[in-house]
């Protein structure tokens, strides 16, 4: 794999094992509680594996016409970072209608880890068949800052993760908080 998107797809997985440590042990009803909040944290994740497939599904799709897509370049670096901007503040964003739509009902705990485990590696698959030359094309489409190129997508799923592991440690510390003393 290009080094860039080793780089970018290491940072990725990191998260994603460091949100699967914490969720690793919850209880059904800790799972798929909301304890006041709006999604509990199955459907929390069920929105991320459903948005990684999508994008990962939309890249390769893209890429099969990679010759006739243009590259990255200053403005694509400049957007990102003001999407990662966004994804740090501690705003309530509603979910792009596109995904909303193809999201299913929330998965069960072992089912949703194996199909994140196995989307991962479809992932990286994916990430090592881009080949040289190719890294800068435009494959990665966010729903509203446009296009970008597979480091740079695989940056902003890390950026999603990030986003949404506060509202799942605050879940996770609510139900604990509730749990009965013995």
């Amino acid at each position: 794999m290009n080094p860039a998107l080793q780089k970018q797809f290491d940072r990725l997985e990191y998260v994603r094992k460091e949100i699967v440590s914490h969720i690793s042990a919850l209880q059904d009803h800790e799972y798929h509680g909301r304890t006041g909040q709006k999604w509990s944290i199955a459907q929390i994740l069920t929105h991320i594996l459903t948005s990684e497939k999508l994008a990962l599904q939309y890249m390769k799709k893209k890429s099969l016409g990679i010759g006739n897509v243009g590259n990255t370049g200053p403005l694509e670096r400049a957007k990102l970072v003001l999407l990662k901007i966004s994804q740090r503040l501690p705003i309530k964003y509603k979910a792009p209608k596109g995904i909303q739509e193809k999201t299913p009902e929330a998965l069960g705990k072992h089912e949703l880890l194996k199909a994140w485990e196995e989307e991962r590696e479809n992932l990286s698959t994916f990430l090592n068949s881009i080949s040289s030359g190719n890294e800068k094309r435009k494959i990665f489409k966010h729903p509203i800052a446009g296009m970008f190129n597979a480091a740079q997508g695989v940056a902003f799923l890390r950026e999603h993760l990030l986003h949404h592991k506060p509202q799942i440690k605050r879940l996770i510390s609510s139900h604990k908080r509730k749990a009965p003393v013995r």
